[in-house]
């Protein structure tokens, strides 16, 4: 069975350790290769991680590296945030 669809969701707390070059190199790694090769194809969606957990530069740069890739950035949805908030 074919994947038909990829959710890409990196944790907050693996973007803020690196510095910009080395964020924009990984981010781009992680996109790029989760992108269909050969016959098979699948749809891409790609989120930006919880805004209170990363410096506004570097949400700013994610929007950007997904916009590039040409995908639509994806914010948590405040349903989400709320359930995790009560747990």
């Amino acid at each position: 069975m074919a994947p038909t669809l990829v959710v890409i969701n990196v944790p907050a707390e693996t973007l803020a350790t690196s510095n910009d070059a080395d964020f924009i190199r990984d981010y781009q790694w992680i996109l790029n290769n989760s992108f269909h090769f050969g016959k098979r194809q699948w749809d891409v969606l790609a989120f930006v991680p919880e805004d209170q957990k990363l410096p506004s530069q570097r949400l700013h740069l994610t929007r950007q590296i997904i916009i590039g890739k040409d995908l639509l950035p994806r914010e948590q949805s405040p349903l989400h945030l709320n359930l995790k908030a009560e747990k």
